[in-house]
């Protein structure tokens, strides 16, 4: 079967786990790390990056201190 197109959920979910990946390597972390610094375990770290629209604001302002503007404007899906 041929492969369907992407909704625009999937398209903003892959966009977030980017963002979040992007983080990530900004700061060095491992995914341990990571789940420590968002004050976090490592499933709920895992539950996050496969549903991101999950993510608290606690959690998404943590993520925003690291960004420049533009991962900001993406990860808030504000266009």
């Amino acid at each position: 079967m041929p492969r369907l197109k992407a909704t625009e959920r999937e398209i903003e979910d892959r966009r977030t786990k980017s963002i979040i990946k992007k983080y990530q390597a900004l700061e060095d972390l491992s995914d341990t790390e990571l789940a420590i610094r968002l004050g976090i375990g490592g499933s709920t770290l895992y539950q996050r990056m496969r549903n991101p629209e999950f993510m608290t604001l606690r959690e998404i302002r943590i993520l925003c201190k690291a960004l420049d503007d533009h991962d900001r404007v993406e990860l808030l899906g504000v266009r």
